[in-house]
């Protein structure tokens, strides 16, 4: 916490009042409200005493952690938002029971977008392969058997081949190369495939098949992302089963596709025909080549956390921070049934409660809490605080880590509250336990998102739109984002001269910019979309600067007849116009320069990533998530840069006047 120093008349600070506002910390050495005291503090003796010309007051940041002086730690880390994945070792094929011929380990797999079934991997490690022989197409199944189940992975495939995950090896999340696919059906890439009976009447023998929401397949030998979130069928103590298997959730490539989705029994072509409590994963392997990568998975039991002996205690209370309570005026106590503050209290503001009792652990290991408190409270155990929420203003969210021990602990929450809305949430997440409500109400639907508000371009000219745009975890305030009637569309960050990604199909959800007060004020796409390379694209002397240069400057945008943007900007004396155009299902990108003189070593940076590989016919495959097709004339490169590759053009070497043409291909 930085240290202020306060310099002001003598006296000013024997006012009660003032010494009052600045020192009314939080307690425990937590001096959350202190900055906003401060500022109302020199509100106060600026209106106050300004015309008195005697004021003196400057605010200087002296040190880190003045507040304690002894302490010169870093302050933890930020506790993540989930408890880490187990990850599938992929250095041999231990991993997995008794595989046949045709799956290997490698260390990368590749397939040209055009070569119907060929896959080609290289030595190595990380990397899951199947290339099914004519005598060997043995389908492979985990050592690790599961009933609930999150799984994360990649997934690589060349074009026209078919594979599926089963999960319990008999629920099946299909995999295909449904690139370009219009209306998917349950046999496209991530449909949940359908069951069959072959009792039934012809045309009716397949049933329950699911189609994924949207297409979000990419093109053929690129790496493509998976996530499902899996419900193993319930049975009571006799074996009989009493609910069945679900994907609550699947999502193909950042897009969810399914949602609680139920499904009877088996899909066709499982490995068992009955439903147990506990199976292998199974991955099918008879089909055609595929690839897996990074695969991540949590298991989820029975066990959970319990609170016994919960007592409550009610305080009087106007605090606008957590108080000191062995100051407050005690109201009421009593056995509590639940952390359900507005059970306890009749009282809507200015109060402060505080429960306490016993935390039953029935595993040993880290547990991660998360309160979501108006107005705010801390969470303890074992006397420890573990999530501290100020609520900074109203509800908020906080997490904490702690490692527990198998046993009882003790449990404390605090809470005030001061105004308006009172809620308290305490969520969890443990070894074999998936998020979850420890006790009370749970308001974390507080935070879900509107729904989708979709916007379209018109049939004959474009969509350009401001608004802010997430690149990674970050938000882009100064983007364009342009819709077009082809339906191939991108955003366009003018601080930087960056397409920051690109999509097909629909073209933007407007809902967190339209809907109520739209603060986050962000456009979303409505299809798969990928992150292309950001930053200024032009690299003098071979360097490219990490931060946008002050001399690069945006010159404004130019529409041609039929509504399409070129963006206009300037470097020194360096002139740069750039139109990206829809072409054929890809993304073209026409740049054009300007100089007063020829540029001895001046480079323009076409992507940038860990690893671009060269392919043929003019493709290059930039981290395995997108190409990039690049005619012979553009004399394109791979140079080192910092820790990544950079593909680079050499423009303005022959000449004042240049250019050059590129097309993304995902």
């Amino acid at each position: 916490m930085a240290c202020f120093k306060i310099v002001c008349p003598a006296g000013l600070l024997r006012n009660p009042l003032i010494f009052c506002q600045l020192s009314n910390m939080h307690p425990n050495g937590r001096y959350m409200n202190f900055i906003p005291r401060l500022l109302s503090f020199i509100t106060y003796i600026t209106m106050n005493h300004l015309r008195a010309n005697y004021l003196l007051v400057s605010i200087v940041c002296v040190c880190m952690g003045c507040f304690s002086p002894g302490n010169k730690e870093a302050p933890p880390p930020e506790p993540p938002a989930a408890l880490p994945l187990e990850i599938l070792p992929l250095e041999s094929l231990q991993a997995f029971r008794t595989a046949g011929k045709n799956w290997q380990i490698a260390g990368e797999a590749f397939a040209e977008v055009d070569q119907p079934l060929r896959m080609k991997v290289e030595a190595g490690k990380g990397v899951l392969a199947n290339l099914p022989l004519e005598e060997e197409r043995a389908h492979i199944f985990t050592q690790m058997e599961h009933g609930d189940m999150e799984l994360e992975m990649e997934f690589l495939m060349p074009k026209g081949s078919n594979s599926g995950l089963y999960f319990q090896s008999r629920y099946e999340v299909q995999l295909l190369d449904s690139w370009g696919v219009e209306q998917p059906t349950f046999a496209d890439c991530g449909g949940i495939y359908e069951r069959w009976d072959e009792s039934l009447p012809e045309g009716q023998k397949g049933f329950e098949g699911h189609a994924p929401r949207l297409n979000a397949s990419k093109a053929p030998g690129l790496w493509q992302q998976l996530r499902v979130v899996f419900r193993a069928p319930r049975f009571d103590a006799t074996g009989q089963k009493i609910s069945n298997a679900m994907f609550e959730e699947v999502v193909h490539n950042g897009m969810l596709i399914h949602e609680k989705v139920e499904v009877s029994g088996p899909t066709r072509a499982a490995a068992f025909e009955d439903e147990v409590p506990l199976a292998p994963l199974m991955i099918q392997g008879d089909h055609g080549p595929v690839a897996f990568r990074n695969i991540r998975y949590k298991t989820y039991g029975a066990d959970s956390l319990r609170l016994d002996s919960l007592h409550y205690a009610l305080y009087e209370s106007k605090a606008d921070q957590l108080p000191h309570f062995d100051t407050l005026t005690l109201i009421a106590e009593g056995a509590a049934k639940s952390l359900d503050v507005q059970q306890i209290s009749d009282q809507k503001d200015y109060y402060a409660l505080r429960f306490t009792g016993k935390l039953v652990v029935p595993t040993t290991g880290d547990y991660l809490f998360t309160s979501l408190i108006d107005d705010g409270g801390d969470l303890l155990i074992d006397g420890k605080v573990v999530v501290h929420n100020e609520g900074d203003p109203g509800l908020d969210e906080a997490r904490g880590m702690l490692h527990l021990s198998a046993g009882s602990h003790d449990f404390e929450l605090t809470f005030y509250q001061k105004v308006w809305l009172a809620n308290v949430t305490v969520l969890y997440e443990g070894p074999g336990m998936r998020k979850q409500l420890l006790s009370g109400r749970d308001i974390s639907g507080f935070f879900k998102k509107p729904e989708p508000l979709a916007l379209q371009p018109g049939p004959e000219r474009p969509e350009l739109l401001r608004g802010f745009v997430k690149y990674g975890d970050k938000k882009r305030t100064h983007v364009i984002s342009v819709g077009t009637p082809q339906g191939v569309h991108y955003s366009y960050d003018l601080q930087q001269a960056a397409v920051l990604r690109c999509w097909k199909g629909r073209f933007a959800d407007v809902a967190e910019m339209w809907v109520g007060r739209g603060i986050e004020q962000l456009l979303k796409p409505l299809e798969m979309s990928i992150e292309t390379t950001a930053g200024m694209p032009l690299g003098l002397n071979g360097k490219w600067a990490e931060e946008t240069p002050p001399e690069f400057r945006f010159r404004g945008y130019q529409l041609n007849k039929a509504g399409y943007p070129s963006f206009q900007f300037q470097l020194n004396d360096i002139q740069m116009s750039d139109q990206p155009m829809p072409t054929e299902g890809r993304l073209q990108r026409k740049v054009e320069f300007r100089a007063g003189k020829k540029q001895k070593n001046c480079l323009f940076r076409l992507a940038e990533g860990k690893k671009i590989e060269r392919l043929s016919d003019g493709f290059y495959r930039i981290d395995g998530a997108y190409y990039l097709k690049i005619p012979e004339g553009v004399g394109a490169k791979i140079v080192k840069s910092g820790e990544s590759v950079v593909l680079a053009s050499q423009i303005l070497a022959e000449g004042t006047q240049d250019s050059l043409r590129y097309e993304w291909m995902w």
